[in-house]
């Protein structure tokens, strides 16, 4: 009997809803009915939604009585001669999910809500193509909202989002421990966001790190030592000799150290605030001043380089 086909719907709030059905959803011709939660009905083709869907390949596989073959309490719903499908999504979600499957432009995904409606209606009806453009969505969206993907990730047990949106949270701020509390923090245990929490320090400890050891520093262009304004630290090279560090440098490995552990990625080291202050410093030296500003370049975007391989060796440890 196709009557039911359930889901649990998205979490993140109140849905934009579809008022009407539009074309090619009402054509006279179609031989399935597909009925929202919000009672907007689809007409539509049962080919094509099985080409796309295997889970719709399969249900269709199976012969539908007519109305009249069975007890009326017994007998599947029918609309105008049409077998009708229920699914517990509402109209928005159903059309958006018909489009991927139809030969036509695939709706935007432009806010969270979208995207995440059509990864779970991706992998409810095994649409290989909705669940592509979905998590590519994601992906972009990550980039503002990366806790509200990586929760994404977790309740629907998606390791790739997961594992991409806890990547992309090292570029934002700390998530407050004190409230109120992000809303979507109901969704996951303690002990998944406490791996969170201890991946973004274990990334904070890899990248800061860098500032300690300067072995990763192989281009000779880059003048960072210092006899006239040199501090009382070293710098070490590969060879494992030390020469005193100038002064600017020295600045600021300290500063990027300090944004590193506070936002590990590899943009935290380009503030341009830390770069025009680490100038400022290299000016007050008669030595450093002619060359700091081609060294500090090529320096911190060096750092930065590091700081992104740093960073992907460390590893999240999820329970899914």
């Amino acid at each position: 009997m196709m009557t039911e086909f359930g889901a649990e719907g998205t979490r993140s709030g109140s849905p934009l809803l579809a008022t009407a059905v539009q074309h090619p959803f009402t054509d006279a011709d179609a031989d399935l009915v597909l009925r929202a939660s919000d009672s907007l009905e689809f007409r539509v083709y049962k080919v094509i939604l099985a080409k796309a869907s295997t889970v719709f390949h399969d249900m269709f596989s199976l012969a539908t009585p007519r109305p009249s073959t069975l007890p009326k309490e017994d007998a599947p719903p029918f609309k105008d001669g049409l077998p009708v499908v229920d699914v517990a999504e509402d109209g928005r979600t159903v059309e958006m999910t018909l489009r991927f499957c139809y030969p036509m432009e695939d709706p935007e995904l432009a806010t969270f809500e979208d995207a995440e409606r059509m990864l779970e209606a991706g992998m409810k009806y095994d649409v290989d193509i909705i669940v592509t453009r979905a998590k590519k969505a994601l992906a972009v969206i990550a980039e503002r909202e990366a806790l509200r993907v990586f929760v994404l990730g977790v309740r629907l047990s998606t390791r790739d989002v997961g594992l991409m949106a806890a990547r992309k949270s090292l570029s934002q701020p700390m998530w407050s421990t004190e409230p109120p509390f992000p809303p979507d923090l109901k969704y996951i245990s303690a002990v998944t966001f406490c791996q969170l929490l201890n991946y973004r320090r274990k990334c904070g400890e890899a990248a800061a790190a860098l500032s300690m050891e300067c072995g990763w520093i192989e281009d000779a262009s880059i003048v960072v030592v210092c006899s006239a304004c040199s501090p009382s630290r070293t710098f070490r090279y590969q060879s494992g000799g030390k020469l005193p560090a100038a002064k600017w440098y020295a600045s600021y490995m300290e500063r990027a150290a300090a944004a590193l552990r506070d936002r590990p990625f590899g943009q935290a080291v380009l503030d341009p605030y830390m770069l025009e202050h680490t100038l400022l410093i290299a000016s007050q030296c008669s030595l450093c001043g002619s060359c700091a500003l081609v060294s500090l370049s090529k320096l911190s975007r060096k750092l930065a380089e590091e700081v992104e391989k740093a960073v992907d060796r460390v590893s999240l440890e999820l329970d899914f």
